[in-house]
């Protein structure tokens, strides 16, 4: 599971990859932006030496009530109305019971953060709860932790005071990180089939994994009908990264469209063979998606590949290193490594 935190980094907030004890913080304060695997690292920090941030600046904090038999219970028990049949009726009903805890984060505390009281009532308590994190088109793409701060009392003497019961100053907390599960993008039919993001420190490429049910024979007959063409080595990287912009091109001549195609990009070592590892055992390859049918980018990405159709592409590829710099190679290769036919 990946995680993510933030955190004040010579005066200026930063989003950053949590490593085992240390944190791999970014070149920008965009979370979302990190979980896709978007930035570059610019310093290491240790973890226990961090005052952390909440996770992310939330537009908006949404709660969902009644979402257990025994919160269900419970209400039942604490209304003090005739109107306790509400509970029961919401907890049945198809729509769930949803309302707005923060806006802005101005109700809202991050990790450490101090939440408050009501001192109109004599019965607040803590409420935690699983929190998810929903992208910018509203899709999942991360779990927290949340607390809902609530006045058991007030709510009980009436449903209709559950605003004053659950949204005051102090009335939330969130943090300490967001955590994407390793499975998400098994039932996220909106990624590729694989999945990628970039691994700590600055000379380092990409992990990827390969997802299981994505059987390798089954594509290879397709993949072999399709062709990388036209790779050029178009920008060399600089410090820190050093990730070298590569384009190319694929051709296919297959029967079949294809609605999602996926390329292997590496450098060659000097005898002409691929070098997916560097010698400081980093990764030297990167992986680019022409064809993504599901793709949330807009274009000629989405469309599928058809018998004689092309698309170009262009990526960033870690250049391999020695412990004393960065190798002396300007020869890349590629390989498909995965289509998938349209259906």
């Amino acid at each position: 599971m990946i995680r993510f935190v933030r955190a004040e980094i010579d005066g200026v907030a930063r989003v950053g990859r949590v490593d085992g004890e240390s944190v791999d913080f970014l070149d920008h304060d965009d979370p979302l932006a990190a979980i896709r695997g978007e930035g570059a690292v610019t310093s290491t920090v240790p973890l226990d030496e961090l005052a952390l941030l909440a996770p992310i600046e939330a537009p908006e904090i949404w709660c969902a009530g009644v979402t257990y038999e025994r919160s269900r219970d419970a209400r039942l028990e604490e209304a003090k109305t005739d109107a306790r049949d509400v509970y029961a009726l919401v907890y049945d009903a198809d729509r769930p019971e949803l309302f707005m805890k923060d806006a802005s984060m101005r109700r809202t505390v991050g990790p450490g953060g101090s939440i408050r009281v009501r001192s109109d009532s004599s019965w607040m308590v803590p409420e935690p709860e699983l929190g998810l994190v929903f992208g910018e088109r509203g899709e999942p793409v991360a779990v927290t932790i949340g607390n809902d701060v609530s006045s058991r009392d007030i709510e009980g003497a009436n449903p209709l005071y559950i605003p004053q019961a659950k949204i005051f100053a102090g009335a939330c907390a969130i943090g300490p990180a967001l955590a994407v599960p390793d499975d998400w993008a098994e039932r996220d039919p909106k990624r590729p089939l694989r999945l990628w993001w970039l691994t700590d420190g600055n000379f380092v490429g990409f992990r990827v994994v390969r997802i299981p049910g994505a059987a390798v024979k089954e594509f290879e007959p397709l993949a072999a009908k399709v062709e990388v063409k036209n790779l050029k080595l178009v920008k060399t990287g600089k410090r820190p990264d050093f990730l070298d912009r590569i384009s190319g091109e694929i051709a296919y001549s297959g029967e079949v469209p294809l609605d999602e195609v996926e390329v292997t990009v590496f450098f060659l070592d000097e005898d002409g063979k691929p070098m997916m590892k560097d010698p400081k055992d980093k990764p030297a390859f990167s992986i680019v998606y022409p064809v993504l049918s599901n793709s949330w980018h807009e274009g000629g990405i989405r469309k599928p590949l058809e018998k004689g159709g092309t698309r170009a592409f262009e990526l960033d590829v870690p250049h391999p290193f020695l412990e004393t710099g960065p190798l002396d190679l300007d020869k890349v290769g590629a390989k498909v490594s995965y289509v998938h036919p349209s259906k």
